[in-house]
């Protein structure tokens, strides 16, 4: 099962969805499932997807995986013929006017509302990566302070057994 061209991703999930649970399959291992989803996606949404989900979908449970396309076809705008246009045909030229201009005012919104959330979605994944970037830093810090000290104790060590050895000969020698 593949998705179509003129099929949103939200649209292909719930399709999926249905056959799965109409399909003797049903009781498949999740992996196998997310697998299966993942073959039937396009390219172009899979490189989009993998964004927003902040890694490689693969990882991710099917049910984020879910989630996620649905994110990313409630911010897309439609691309179907709407209501509006049948509409418009029966009013007057200056009602036409206020229809593609509501028409294009509303493409526009979800565009931006589209580009912001997919924005705020790759600012999070970076604000984590560098969270992430910091507590390993911090780690890797104290880490290599504690073989700083070890080795500052080691020579310590050391040259307290050489001062005594030196001792010891002194002592012998007299």
């Amino acid at each position: 099962m593949f998705e179509q061209e003129d099929e949103s991703l939200e649209e292909y999930l719930e399709k999926f969805l249905y056959n799965l649970q109409k399909s003797k399959q049903h009781s498949l291992n999740p992996d196998a499932i997310r697998t299966f989803f993942l073959e039937g996606i396009r390219d172009e949404y899979l490189d989009i997807l993998n964004v927003m989900g902040k890694g490689y979908l693969s990882y991710l449970p099917f049910d984020e995986i879910a989630e996620l396309c649905q994110k990313y076809s409630r911010g897309r705008p439609e691309t179907r013929k709407r209501d509006i246009t049948s509409r418009a045909s029966k009013s007057t030229i200056g009602g036409v006017i206020k229809v593609e201009i509501g028409s294009l005012l509303e493409k526009i919104k979800t565009d931006i509302l589209s580009t912001l959330g997919t924005q705020v979605d790759v600012l999070k994944s970076n604000k984590n990566n560098n969270k992430k970037k910091k507590h390993c830093q911090s780690f890797l810090l104290s880490v290599g302070r504690s073989i700083f000290y070890e080795n500052v104790l080691w020579i310590i060590y050391m040259f307290v057994n050489f001062v005594e050895k030196i001792m010891l000969q002194m002592i012998v020698q007299h």
